[in-house]
């Protein structure tokens, strides 16, 4: 006679990550390290019902093997290696009723079973994650229950993927061989079966919502009816609010008599799953000078203003020299209260500084740049280089990039510089990982054209995990998007090539200390 068990009729399967869809796969795996545990429920009707095989209604008496049944899944996976992720499942049927008189003589549906614990992997074969070939492998033991129709068969089921994402769209297709136990249920034999599916998913909010539809399905391999050739559709909304959460929700139905195929299911899922953060980028090396050990001191010289200037080259002797910045090797004050290297009957601002940044740079006045110099780092205060989601560099950012070009004339001293994208936190963090690398090589190209040495400049994106500002406001988020410029490397100053530029420009006598903005000359105002 026909055994009645070792079927699970749930007929779906949640996906092992968040690199998948609803049930189906995607062609990327999880970053190394990445944890994610997930918890999903999913109510469906008419799971397993008899038909008559005149009209092909359920029958009205007893007809219905598995009525509603709402099943819970716990799940984890980690990802390996940049190309490897594993993953476990538990399911356990919550509650379901059914009459099971027609195939079993006696006894009544179990209200509650245990399901089929599911273990796979999948290896990343080719590609990145725009487009991936992967190789998807995952086993179920014979935990669950037979009488409750919830599994109880060794099954190993193989598939290939190919998944990818373009912009807003992402895409997964699968196909593959299931290897099964025999299971019967009244006239209902299933064995070895064909399984595949597709999905999509839009991005409606970048980084935050996305629509998901998905169709997934099963061919007994040796033929059959129609009850053996489940196929169910699958549509819904995935979104992730701040933080590790990703929620996701959908309906679906059968649009076949297969078994597992509904008349209507409803799932929604809670994932932990953490946004992976770059990695940072190479540190600057750290050069170390071995110098000898200097010869005794010889007697200091006589100085008898005490200013640090020998007699000998003192051009007054008896007066100190100020250390303003301004000639202070003649060993004779200067009249310059502000510091800034001009000479007070010279200067039009005696009590302000002067800003060396090639806009009347001898007035003695500050002035307004395009960047500014703090320490070893070039910042561009209130200057967008690009369009929000572009990386082309717009028409008034390539004035500053000939600012940022004329200052590296005037430091022959600098050996290396890296540029740094960032971008602010709207979006799809990976998105904007991307976006940043883009933007940072696209400067680093327009440097290259307008005369630096390509050998000397590194780029590198940091997407959004760098902010400099916090908040949804425009300003906020204009000031995270932005390109930073370091000094990753200078060469010491008695080095070959660091002496005065040929452009007589006299950078070198700029104040040290503080930011100090800097443009082209005559590029002020226009």
């Amino acid at each position: 006679s026909a055994r009645a068990g070792g079927l699970d009729a749930s007929g779906y399967r949640p996906a092992l990550s968040s690199t998948g869809f609803f049930a189906r796969d995607g062609g990327a795996v999880l970053a190394p390290g990445a944890v994610e545990i997930a918890l999903s429920l999913d109510a469906a009707d008419d799971l397993l019902v008899v038909r008559d095989p005149r009209t092909g209604a359920v029958w009205p008496d007893g007809g219905r093997l598995v009525d509603a049944r709402l099943t819970g899944t716990l799940g984890i996976a980690v990802g390996l290696f940049g190309r490897v992720e594993l993953g476990a499942q538990m399911p356990v049927v919550l509650a379901q009723d059914g009459a099971v008189q027609r195939v079993r003589a006696r006894g009544d549906l179990a209200s509650t079973a245990a399901g089929d614990l599911r273990v796979g992997g999948k290896l990343r074969l080719l590609g990145s994650d725009a487009l991936a070939l992967s190789l998807a492998v995952d086993a179920a033991a014979p935990t669950g229950s037979a009488d409750g129709f919830a599994g109880g068969s060794i099954a190993v089921t193989s598939r290939v993927v190919v998944g990818g994402r373009v912009g807003r769209f992402a895409f997964g297709v699968d196909v593959g061989y299931r290897a099964r136990e025999r299971a019967v249920v009244g006239d209902l034999a299933v064995d070895d079966e064909i399984v595949g599916g597709a999905a999509t998913a839009v991005a409606v909010v970048r980084g935050r919502a996305w629509l998901v539809a998905e169709a997934n399905a099963a061919v007994a391999a040796g033929g059959g009816g129609d009850t053996l050739r489940p196929v169910e559709v699958l549509a819904g909304v995935r979104w992730r609010p701040r933080g590790p959460w990703l929620v996701q929700a959908g309906v679906g139905a059968g649009v076949t008599e297969g078994y597992g195929a509904p008349r209507a299911r409803g799932v929604i899922a809670l994932r932990y799953a953490p946004v992976p953060r770059p990695a940072a980028g190479p540190r600057a090396p750290v050069r170390v000078v071995r110098r000898p050990t200097p010869p005794p001191a010889p007697k200091p010289p006589v100085d008898s203003d005490g200013d640090g200037v020998s007699d000998a080259d003192d051009r007054c002797p008896l007066a100190p020299e100020d250390r303003d910045g301004f000639e202070d090797e003649d060993g004779c004050p200067d009249n310059d209260n502000d510091g800034d290297g001009i000479a007070d009957r010279d200067d039009r601002c005696p009590l302000e500084r002067e800003v060396v940044n090639g806009v009347d740079d001898t007035d003695g006045c500050p002035d307004e740049g395009l960047i500014e110099l703090v320490e070893d780092r070039i910042v561009l205060p209130n200057r967008v280089l690009f369009d929000t989601d572009r990386a082309r560099v717009k028409h008034s950012g390539k004035k500053v990039l000939r600012a940022i070009v004329e200052l590296w004339r005037q430091h022959p001293e600098w050996d290396r510089m890296l540029v740094q994208g960032h971008t602010d936190e709207r979006g799809d963090a990976d998105y904007n990982l991307w976006l940043s690398q883009r933007r940072a090589e696209r400067v680093v190209r327009e440097l290259v054209k307008l005369g630096v040495d390509p050998a000397k400049l590194e780029a590198q994106g940091f997407g959004e995990t760098k902010p400099v500002a916090h908040g949804d406001s425009e300003e906020a988020l204009q000031k995270n998007r932005r390109v930073e410029f370091v000094i990753i490397e200078r060469r010491p100053p008695d080095a070959p090539g660091t002496g005065e530029s040929g452009s007589g420009d006299g950078a070198g006598d700029a104040p040290a200390g503080g930011p100090r903005p800097v443009s082209p000359p005559g590029l002020q105002g226009s």
